[in-house]
């Protein structure tokens, strides 16, 4: 596939400013990031879903038609390659070629930034970064935050956002860290929660670390955040992944198990006897997947199940690709709830 495109990376060492094929192999060997070969995964398709939805839903409503703040974990770099040697590349493809709300979401962007069409072997993948930038650009002002860890893929992602930047007066884009510096999202966003209010979207997403022993202090730190999010009225999103773990993940999703302390059954629990609205969505795709939507506040409960609604009709429409997917069904029906 030929790309055309004035995407350019400017190189450190010369000076120079990257050609597009440089930039694209670039992105190819990006930071030793594992993350960037699951773009496109049977996580990405259902939470991309949610994020969309959720986005679309505030935008349509005040006070986030006035003012939105969008604060994203995890931004990723913003745009991957779906390469050959990804597991995932037959089905994300099929899925991005047909008319669901996330494949037009990705059609658009990719073809805003003039790289390429999706649903084609060697496209590439605009992130959720990307994605979520342009619904929160709908509102009159949008302050966006993205947080990245690794400094190279946080490089990267400075490029990328310049580059899908809508032209949209109200629009400011940060990405904070300092060069050649790790950043920690979750510490930035636990430092700052008590300052905001529910003009604030937290988008939460801490992968695998629920059951081990060593990370209970990074467990701490997302009740931590829930408490003074919910207090203070802002929507949260965390996405959850047990990879394998299969009993593990039955056990937590289940209720049958609410510890360790902090871990996914116990918050549950919290936000439950807390009142709080919450939109759950539970899937599998040869992993095991979850992710809330937390809506603090009584007067979030139609937003609640409108927002469960939307998602009941939308992942249903990728549930219902993979009943004929060329690769075969890769999980049953995505389960969508309300608490």
């Amino acid at each position: 596939m030929q790309f055309t495109s004035q995407f350019r990376l400017l190189d450190n060492q010369t000076g120079r400013a990257r050609s597009l094929t440089e930039f694209l192999s670039l992105l190819n060997i990006d930071d030793r990031n594992d993350q960037n070969r699951n773009a496109g995964n049977g996580g990405d398709l259902i939470k991309h879903t949610v994020y969309l939805t959720l986005l679309e839903s505030l935008i349509e409503r005040e006070p986030w038609r006035s003012e939105i703040r969008l604060r994203e974990c995890h931004a990723g770099r913003g745009l991957y390659l779906t390469t050959p040697d990804n597991e995932w590349l037959g089905w994300c493809l099929q899925t991005m070629a047909e008319d669901s709300p996330l494949a037009r979401s990705q059609r658009a962007a990719l073809s805003d930034l003039g790289v390429g069409v999706a649903g084609h072997p060697g496209a590439l993948y605009a992130g959720s970064s990307v994605l979520n930038l342009r619904v929160a650009a709908g509102a009159r002002k949008a302050f966006t935050e993205f947080y990245e860890s690794k400094p190279r893929t946080r490089e990267i992602l400075q490029v990328v956002l310049h580059e899908a930047r809508p032209d949209t007066p109200g629009l400011t884009i940060s990405v904070p860290g300092r060069s050649g510096r790790t950043f920690d999202g979750e510490a930035y966003i636990a430092d700052s929660v008590k300052g905001w209010d529910e003009r604030d979207l937290i988008l939460l997403d801490p992968f695998s670390m629920w059951r081990q022993r060593k990370h209970q202090r990074r467990r701490d730190l997302y009740r931590d955040i829930l408490v003074s999010a919910v207090a203070n009225g802002c929507p949260v999103t965390i996405f959850f992944t047990w990879g394998n773990a299969n009993r593990e993940a039955d056990e937590d999703l289940s209720g049958d198990r609410v510890t360790p302390m902090n871990g996914y059954g116990d918050l549950l629990r919290w936000l439950k006897l807390a009142d709080v609205n919450v939109v759950t969505v539970t899937w599998i795709w040869r992993y095991r997947f979850a992710m809330w939507i937390v809506l603090p506040g009584p007067e979030m409960r139609e937003l609640r199940n409108d927002i469960a609604a939307r998602l009941r009709r939308e992942v249903s429409l990728i549930d219902r690709l993979s009943d004929s997917s060329a690769v075969g069904r890769l999980h049953p029906e995505t389960a969508v709830d309300v608490v």
